[in-house]
């Protein structure tokens, strides 16, 4: 401790009430601060420190996000960080999870997690989590509960910012009696088929395996079964808000009676389909950007 250029370890058990990171990170680490913005976080990992902790907290805060009974081991040394074994609870559910951090040659920092969530609240995920930085769906859209393993990959800045160009994430997603209400999006489609329920949809199931690379979110082919219509759905998001989604309604004979009085053109050839079992599948895409999008039919897709 007394010696310049000299590396201190701690081996120990650490117990807190309550571990506040808007402090703990904003630079200059003055504990009586406000609440700071994104820009003041600074991380820093120094060399000349080194911990093996197991680490047990009642709280963990981070801007709008909280979470309890948290426990893990965490390590640090020679500029590498990492947090095995994590458990938590937050939004409702449950938590485990593994993260290392590196410092590279940039003195940006290399990321890797690998995560479990069990029973997640969707829409207390969204709020705490301030919508991911976007508003095409947020909080105010979604209900459900939430079970995925997730496998992140990227790099973050000493500022905690995601360069994401670089972050690579590969998910397996269940939501349990979801909702949508009022997205907008959704209630486009009933200027093609005329369900007059768009505005609050209900499903039991929805699973998938969404994956993040190159900036963009890819949704491969998923079956929705709701309450207003059973749809399958696949497409792509930019984080530039590039959206390109594909739809294919299939629709009961109320719901088909409904869509042909909505639209004379669905009975055209080129955009329905009828899958044998008396049945009618309609084609629409959505293209543009999330603030600006078009629906149109989707005579590609069935070709």
């Amino acid at each position: 401790i007394l010696l310049p250029d000299q590396q201190l370890y701690i081996n120990a058990s650490a117990k807190s009430k309550l571990i506040n990171l808007d402090q703990l990170l904003e630079e200059g680490n003055a504990m009586d601060a406000p609440l700071v913005s994104e820009e003041e976080y600074h991380l820093n990992l120094s060399p000349n420190l080194a911990f093996d902790l197991m680490l047990s907290a009642q709280e963990l805060k981070f801007r709008k996000f909280s979470a309890k009974e948290i426990h893990g081991v965490v390590k640090l040394k020679d500029g590498y960080f990492t947090a095995s074994d994590l458990s938590f609870k937050s939004v409702g559910g449950t938590a485990t999870a593994d993260l290392s951090l590196i410092q590279n040659p940039s003195q940006y920092f290399d990321i890797s997690c690998n995560a479990s969530l069990s029973n997640i609240d969707v829409q207390q995920l969204f709020h705490d989590c301030e919508n991911f930085g976007q508003e095409f769906i947020t909080d105010e859209n979604l209900r459900g509960n939430a079970s995925a393993s997730i496998n992140l990959t990227g790099v973050l800045t000493d500022g905690l910012k995601m360069d994401l160009p670089k972050l690579v994430v590969s998910s397996n997603l269940a939501i349990s009696k979801g909702e949508i209400v009022n997205f907008k999006p959704l209630e486009e489609l009933s200027e093609f088929i005329k369900v007059d329920d768009l505005n609050h949809v209900k499903f039991a199931t929805l699973s998938n395996n969404i994956t993040i690379k190159d900036s963009k979110v890819n949704i491969p082919l998923m079956k929705i079964q709701s309450s207003a219509l059973d749809l399958d759905i696949s497409g792509t998001h930019s984080f530039d808000n590039v959206i390109e989604y594909h739809f294919r309604v299939f629709l009961s004979d109320i719901l088909g009676r409904k869509a042909k009085q909505a639209k004379k053109e669905n009975e055209e050839f080129s955009y329905l389909e009828d899958d044998g079992r008396g049945k009618t599948s309609l084609y629409l895409t959505m293209r543009g950007t999330a603030s600006n999008f078009k629906i149109t039919y989707d005579s590609k897709s069935v070709r």
